[in-house]
């Protein structure tokens, strides 16, 4: 045999070993698979889409590939793994990545949700269809690729070149700024929203309420109905913290300004809950004084005492409730910017609270410290203490819930008409 012959018998020989040892990439057995240049850190997006690797292939879809950046609406993404007998694969974990928005389990996720803490990555398993479905909403418009990265090497990790990725593309579209109009959200208007009182003597000037208008807007934008939960809070001053909206979408509150000796900006906050997120807007009411008066403040009022009230001591399963906690010093005067605990000190059964308890909240110039509305599951028959305290103040009396489930009204008696 001549040399050159030999020489390329060889080559020939090696390419076919190469290409032997290098098929191991089809993975008949991925539960024995070894992964292979792991990248060690995030999921990188890949320099081009790779859809199949060995026994395996994978697409990604999305549905639709379009929607606003309002933080609402999104986009459906499917990743679709089979076989090359196109037979669905289960039980595989899919890494998803996006360079805008976050991913979610659901379409209309409450606020903190999201399946990662890193926004822009989520996961999820292949179905007994193949199939790992997730939501992308974002706040940001513009458009970002979507990669689907198949675990085929089953580590909890991205191997860059032992598993597999797949790429489709979505476009957030630009949404108004402000709520309105197909923008879900909150306006807050304050009448008036800046006063001028005048300081003549020695007594300070106490200025006029001021009535806060909150205006809510839906899911689609639209101005919501009426029953809808609205909380206020305000700076300084005392503010009704609760009001529903009526049939235009508006709930109302007073803003009630104590005497003051010097001007002040004083910012109202409002919050409320449209489809499980969370939507705040804040105002500023300033108050302008003027005058030669002069003012020898009162001594501070030192706190002394808690009075606890509950709004219902009769409750269904699931309702809601709220606690109201008043401080006093020891003539019975308010006392103001207290922080006050409400808390549970005693039950009959288990049972849970959202929020969870404990929970503080500061007394405002009324002294008065009020929590939000809390939803109660426990079980029918059961009993409930609850308790405030503060630091320094001697505990709060106690007030007592008791789940019951409502009694059925009867409806009216038959009426019977004698055979004659």
């Amino acid at each position: 045999m001549k040399p050159h012959t030999l020489a390329v018998s060889l080559v020939g020989l090696l390419g076919f070993i190469f290409v032997l040892f290098s098929g191991c990439g089809k993975l008949e057995d991925p539960e024995r698979a070894e992964p292979v240049g792991s990248s060690g850190g995030g999921i990188p997006l890949p320099i081009g889409p790779r859809s199949q690797i060995g026994t395996f292939s994978l697409e990604v879809n999305a549905t639709p590939s379009s929607a606003p950046a309002d933080g609402i609406t999104s986009i459906l993404i499917v990743a679709a793994l089979i076989d090359t007998s196109a037979r669905p694969v289960s039980g595989f974990e899919i890494f998803f990545q996006s360079e805008l928005g976050s991913f979610s389990a659901s379409p209309s996720p409450p606020l903190g949700s999201v399946t990662t803490t890193t926004p822009g990555e989520g996961r999820a398993i292949t179905d007994a269809n193949g199939k790992a479905s997730i939501f992308l909403v974002s706040t940001q418009p513009g458009s970002s690729p979507v990669t689907a990265i198949a675990d085929i090497n089953r580590n909890g990790s991205v191997d860059t070149f032992g598993d597999l990725f797949a790429t489709t593309f979505v476009e957030f579209t630009a949404a108004p700024g402000a709520p309105g109009p197909g923008v879900a959200g909150i306006i807050l208007t304050a009448d008036p929203v800046f006063q001028t009182v005048e300081f003549t003597g020695t007594t300070p000037p106490e200025p006029e309420p001021v009535t806060i208008l909150a205006t809510v807007f839906d899911e689609l934008g639209q101005r919501a109905g009426a029953g809808v939960m609205v909380e206020f809070s305000t700076s300084f001053g005392a503010i009704t913290p609760f009001s529903t909206t009526n049939e235009s979408g508006q709930a109302t509150a007073t803003l009630v300004i104590p005497p003051i000796t010097s001007s002040t900006d004083i910012v109202v906050t409002a919050s409320t809950v449209i489809n499980g997120r969370t939507f705040t807007d804040r105002i500023t009411v300033s108050v302008e004084v003027t005058g030669p008066g002069t003012f020898t403040p009162t001594p501070f009022p030192v706190a002394q005492a808690i009075d606890l009230e509950i709004s219902s001591n009769i409750l269904s399963p699931g309702s809601t409730f709220t606690l109201t906690a008043t401080v006093t010093d020891a003539a019975g005067r308010p006392v103001p910017n207290t922080s006050v605990t409400f808390n549970s000190s005693s039950a009959t059964c288990r049972f849970s609270t959202s929020p969870t308890l404990p929970l503080t909240r500061v007394t405002n110039q009324s002294g008065v410290a009020t929590s939000p509305f809390i939803s109660i599951n426990a079980p029918s028959g059961c009993e409930i203490t609850f308790i405030a305290s503060s630091p320094g103040i001697p505990a709060s009396n106690t007030v007592t819930l008791l789940i019951q489930q409502p009694t059925p009204t009867p409806g009216p008696s038959p009426t019977v008409t004698p055979t004659p």
